[in-house]
């Protein structure tokens, strides 16, 4: 997921990280979303590419399958 994805996981996330970093829990993967990943996986030391991939998924305690 990135910036322009949208859907219930994006929801997920915002919530996961916090309306501190990425606003109000909504489907949109906006900027404000891109730049709370990416201080989530600075702090997780992860690199901060601002892109939810199966690492990020992983480190948020998420099982993916793809």
């Amino acid at each position: 997921m990135r910036t322009g994805s949208s859907g219930e996981d994006v929801a997920f996330v915002k919530r996961f990280i916090g309306a501190r970093r990425c606003g109000p829990a909504s489907i949109e993967f906006d900027a404000r979303t891109e730049s709370g990943v990416r201080w989530y996986q600075g702090m997780r030391g992860l690199t901060a590419d601002g892109i939810i991939d199966r690492l990020t998924w992983a480190e948020m305690g998420v099982r993916v399958t793809y």
